[in-house]
């Protein structure tokens, strides 16, 4: 038999997801807060210069960057927020609040959601979307690769909405890598934030709120 195999890709990011896994949780606390606060300062300073009137992200799980500063912010500009929900079928929906207090849906894993009756986001407005995600890493072009955490419910979320939100991954300087196995079904982003920096579409100077990448 020839030894040179060929692998599925999907165990290549079973070990990429456990490696990732395993840099944040043994990132120190003040990197986390250093990284976190470059974060939400750079997302106000650079979306008060665009033209967005939604932002539709998650509420962060125990390793993903908090965003209640920047989110805060936006709201007290008159501007929107909403949150995602999880479906049947691994569907994903973006809810509006008016504050961070809840009620929430706890869901497995401890996440929470806005409550199914919070009125349901629409692409009707300029909107930019922050994906949580394992890993990222640079496309030939312009924009990113993601590694989610294997649901694929942002994939599905982008394969029917890209058209209609500028996408920016989020996340820890370590978890930009290299680059990423792809799959037929994985959606790119516009860009991401590698821990110090945003990356991808033109240093996100693009017009704000329709992505240039058709896939």
């Amino acid at each position: 038999m020839d030894s040179k195999v060929v692998h599925s890709k999907l165990p290549d990011k079973d070990f990429l997801r456990q490696n990732l896994r395993q840099r944040l949780s043994n990132l120190p606390v003040n990197q986390i807060c250093e990284e976190t606060r470059l974060l939400n300062q750079a997302l106000m300073e650079w979306t008060s210069k665009k033209s967005f009137q939604v932002v539709l992200t998650t509420l962060p799980a125990k390793d993903e960057p908090d965003l209640s500063e920047f989110l805060n912010w936006w709201l007290k500009q008159s501007k929107q927020v909403a949150l995602a929900r999880t479906g049947p079928e691994r569907s994903l929906s973006f809810h509006y609040v008016s504050h961070f207090e809840g009620p929430w849906d706890t869901k497995p894993w401890g996440l929470r959601e806005p409550p199914q009756t919070a009125p349901v986001w629409r692409p009707e407005r300029e909107t930019l979307c922050l994906v949580p995600g394992l890993a990222f890493s640079a496309t030939p072009g312009e924009g990113a690769f993601r590694l989610g955490r294997g649901g694929g419910y942002y994939d599905r979320w982008l394969a029917e909405y890209r058209t209609h939100a500028l996408a920016l991954g989020i996340g820890f300087s370590v978890q930009t890598v290299e680059s990423l196995p792809q799959e037929p079904h994985d959606q790119p982003l516009d860009g991401w934030w590698d821990g110090t920096t945003f990356r991808g579409l033109s240093e996100l100077s693009a017009s704000p709120g329709v992505s240039k990448r058709r896939r």
